[in-house]
């Protein structure tokens, strides 16, 4: 029974060793999993981080989309400019006549005014002689 001894030694010595073997290889595949989990939440984690720079990117594209339709052209300016220059000029022409209506009939106003008084002095200075004279 001396083989048999030998034998039974042989497998315990050869199922001791499976099992360290199957406990390191658990031990390391544990440890890899919890590398990949790992690994899978830092991923998850910059997915989240794309995924919010995507709709930031996507909220200033149709902020940008919007500011541009809205936006004015250099054209519609130069367009809206003129029309403030002819708008302007025909104000300033409307003033103009206005102020040449007024200054005629103030001109005239004033060479009235002038008339009778100059016929006023006139009888002033008249009747100051008749009455130095008298």
């Amino acid at each position: 029974m001396k083989n048999d001894e030998k034998i039974l030694t042989l497998l315990d010595k050869i199922f001791s060793e499976l099992h360290s073997f199957r406990v390191e290889a658990n031990s390391r595949f544990d440890s890899v999993e919890q590398r990949l989990d790992t690994m899978e939440q830092r991923l998850d984690s910059v997915e989240q981080r794309l995924d919010s720079v995507e709709q930031r990117l996507d909220n200033m594209e149709q902020r940008l989309n919007c500011i541009e339709q809205n936006m004015v052209t250099k054209e519609e300016l130069l367009n809206v400019n003129e029309e403030f220059q002819e708008d302007i000029k025909t104000m300033l022409s409307l003033v103009s006549n206005k102020i040449d209506e007024h200054a005629e009939k103030v001109t005239a106003k004033f060479e009235v005014i002038n008339e009778r008084l100059f016929e006023q002095e006139s009888e002033l200075k008249i009747l100051k002689k008749k009455a130095a004279g008298q």
